[in-house]
Order: C-alpha cells, then sequence, then structure tokens
C-alpha cells in the first residue's frame, strides 16, 4: 500500500508503527533502548512502569523471579493483550497463583492466544479527581521519520472514571479509564466525566499553590516531550519508510496517569487516538487539532519534494517539537 502511494498522496499511518501501538513490541523496544546506556534506564524508569513480555520465555522468566512467593492484595499487576483496544481482555490483578499455574504448565496459556501479551506493575496511587481515577490523552504527530520529526500538542482531555477508586475493588469500571469500558455504567456522563486541561489546571490549583500557576506548562509538558522522545527514538529503525513517491506521517494518542505526586506515567499509545468529539471538551480540541495536523502534514510533504528545510514549519501553532532532527536538536 506505502509503495502504491502517488506523489500528491498523504497517508495517516506509518510503515512499522506497530512497533510502538502494540504494547510487547513498544515494551521491548524502550528496553533495547535502556539497556545502551545508564541514562536512558533511569529516563525509562521515571516514566514507564515495570513492565514484562509474557511471550518472551527470558522475560517470563524475570517477572516470575521478580513477583514473591506469596500474593499481596496491596500489590497489584494489569495484565494487556498485545493488540487490544477499548480496553477488551485487560485484567487487574494481585492473585498470581493462576499466572504460576499457567507458567508451570505444559498446556494452553494465555500468552500464546492473546499474543505478546504484557504484565506491568499498576500504578496504584494515581491522582483523584473528586475519588475516581483519571487518565489524560496527549497527541503526537510524527511528521517525518527521514529526518524524525515529532510534535506534541498542546492540549489534550482528561477522562474521568465513573465511579469513586478503591483499590480492593477490581472491577474495571474502577481501574480501568477507557471510554468504551465506562460509558456502559449507568453513571457515566460524558459531559462532566471528560475535562479539558484548563479544567484539570483548576482544580489542581489548591494543591499546587500560587508558586507554579501552570502545571501543564512548567511540568506536564516538559515531562511529556522527554517521554515521548525516548518513544520514537526507541522506535527508530522498525519506523524507517521505505522508498515511496507519496508521504507518510501518523496521529498517535499517547495515554498517560497521573500519581498522585503528579509524576507523568505513559500508559500506551493509541494508533486510534480518539477524534470523535461529541462531547463539549473534546468538541473545543479536536477540530483545531485535525486542521493543524492536515497543514503541518502537507508542509511537511511540500518542503521534503521541493528540497526546502525542515528546520522550521510555518505551519505550527499548537504543536510544540519533541524532536526535531531537521534542526539538530530535540
Amino acid at each position: 500500500m506505502f509503495s502504491l502511494l502517488g506523489p500528491d498522496q498523504i497517508i495517516n499511518h506509518l510503515p512499522g508503527e506497530r512497533a510502538v501501538v502494540d504494547k510487547g513490541p513498544l515494551t521491548r523496544n524502550l528496553e533495547r533502548h535502556a539497556a545502551a546506556d545508564p541514562g536512558r534506564r533511569a529516563a525509562l524508569d521515571g516514566f514507564y512502569p515495570e513492565t514484562y513480555c509474557l511471550a518472551d520465555p527470558e522475560d517470563r522468566e524475570r517477572f516470575f523471579a521478580r513477583v514473591p512467593e506469596e500474593d499481596d492484595p496491596e500489590r497489584l499487576w494489569i495484565l494487556k493483550p498485545d493488540r487490544g483496544s477499548e480496553g477488551r481482555g485487560i485484567r487487574v490483578l494481585w492473585q498470581l497463583d493462576l499466572l504460576r499455574r499457567w507458567h508451570e504448565s505444559s498446556g494452553p496459556k494465555p500468552w500464546d492466544t492473546e499474543g505478546d501479551a504484557v504484565i506491568q506493575r499498576y500504578v496504584a496511587n494515581p491522582l483523584l479527581v473528586d475519588g475516581r481515577k483519571s487518565a489524560l490523552r496527549v497527541f503526537v504527530l510524527v511528521a517525518s521519520v527521514e529526518p524524525l520529526l515529532v510534535l506534541v500538542y498542546r492540549d489534550g482531555f482528561v477522562r474521568i472514571n465513573s465511579v469513586p477508586y478503591r483499590l480492593d475493588d477490581l472491577d474495571p469500571v474502577v481501574h480501568l479509564t477507557n471510554t468504551r469500558q465506562q460509558r456502559d455504567h449507568p453513571d457515566f456522563d460524558p459531559s462532566s466525566q471528560v475535562w479539558t486541561f484548563p479544567q484539570l489546571q483548576a482544580h489542581l490549583a489548591p494543591q499546587l499553590g500560587t508558586e507554579q500557576p501552570d502545571f501543564f506548562e512548567h511540568r506536564f509538558f516538559p515531562a511529556v516531550h522527554a517521554a515521548v522522545s525516548f518513544v520514537f527514538r526507541a522506535a527508530r529503525d522498525s519506523l524507517r519508510v521505505p522508498a515511496s513517491r507519496g508521504h507518510c506521517f501518523g496521529l498517535y494518542g499517547v495515554d498517560l496517569l497521573l500519581d498522585d505526586a503528579l509524576r507523568p506515567w505513559v500508559l500506551e499509545v493509541q494508533v486510534n487516538p480518539g477524534l470523535k468529539h461529541r462531547d463539549p471538551a473534546k468538541a473545543r480540541i479536536v477540530p483545531p487539532l485535525l486542521v493543524e495536523t492536515v497543514r503541518v502534514a502537507r508542509e511537511v510533504r511540500d518542503r521534503s519534494r521541493s528540497g526546502r528545510s525542515l528546520a522550521q514549519l510555518d505551519g505550527l501553532d499548537r504543536y510544540r517539537w519533541a524532536v526535531n532532527e531537521a534542526a539538530g536538536a530535540s
């Protein structure tokens, strides 16, 4: 498909993007990138929860050697299918006996049927909004792979769960912030459970005080830019674009969890970034996001075809650079 693109055609996917949007390949790429440098190891541990690929025999052995023999209801793990979407197949668990029995048996195992499933340390101290768990979606544009151009949109939305957070209640609606999991609950109200970043900023104002008036500008986005740069540099070899007359770009949704110390944790990268905008928060964000995304993608294509520099782009408004190899900086 990519090789058949005409010179004027643009497609909103990148060859090899599974290296980022599938949970197993994402984890392996991050670990490989971190292993090359001690500084990278510390950086990865600061934004990506401890994660193991269960389909990898060595990684699986490390996981079972890591966990204690006795289960602890306050030490949760989250099991995620490799290519699952809308929260399907995700399980929050603390009783690992079943996993141990699967691991030791010769019969079928979940990681055999669900692909490269991962098990991840559950972030048990999330930021609560009115007592409920929340997660944030930011939009990331990979405008080019050669050179690598990655931009983060300076707006996004917050998803808030329908019921109060309880560590001892393993109901998915308590723990999974996915809209598909929440919307079947009778208390789900998208007009009040999907917030803009300014709404969350206002909610955090009493906690932040007056010394730091803009949490997103001074703390959140700098951390997100560093994490996004790490993620796409780690997947760089897989994202190399084959020769083509057309142009490819990728618009992705990065899901993050703020813990109670306001540290952002990357949970996953979505190939479907969630562009439906029926609720008021997303109706304000998504249309201008799409306009600017198309404008930037066309400008990068036109500049590439004419041999003009990509170090600076005229079409940027809400997007900011996370990686700009054309300018020699990130």
